[in-house]
């Protein structure tokens, strides 16, 4: 976990993730793929169900094999750490949970 003022990293520590999903469901998550060529980064609200674990999902799906994820407080912020860390990333907004 890398912790900035406005920005947290999850890479390869699912337990951490999901804590802090637990204690900020108003928060906001950036779903990032290892490599470009899966499809963009996928904006989500940190209570939508395409992020969070459910049956079948071992250790390690979720911020260690294709994936880390980085999460904030509002979009924007996810936005800015997207455009200084890798700002030719496509990015989206989840259709399930709508954060845009």
């Amino acid at each position: 976990m890398i912790q900035h003022s406005t920005y947290i990293v999850f890479d390869g520590d699912d337990e951490a993730y999901f804590n802090w999903m637990e204690q900020h469901p108003e928060g906001f998550v950036l779903n990032v793929f290892r490599s470009s060529i899966v499809g963009p980064h996928v904006v989500h609200r940190s209570n939508c169900g395409h992020i969070r674990r459910g049956p079948g999902m071992d250790a390690g799906a979720f911020t260690t094999r294709t994936q880390y994820k980085v999460a904030a407080f509002t979009v924007d912020q996810l936005e800015t750490w997207r455009n200084y860390y890798q700002p030719d990333a496509a990015i989206k907004y989840c259709q399930t949970c709508n954060p845009a």
